[in-house]
């Protein structure tokens, strides 16, 4: 019954698991970090100084 689960608790494959949605989330957010920068769209809309 344990060998069945094994995977389950394998920590090697949660680490590989988790490195890349750490990876797919800081990909993710740089593309929209620039975008947010770089936009003309968001620049019109928020008043010179931010405040």
């Amino acid at each position: 019954m344990h060998a069945h689960y094994a995977w389950v608790f394998d920590e090697e494959a949660m680490t590989n698991d988790v490195n890349v949605e750490l990876v797919r989330t800081a990909v993710f957010f740089a593309i929209w970090f620039t975008y947010f920068n770089i936009s003309k769209r968001i620049k019109a809309t928020f008043p010179e100084g931010g405040r």
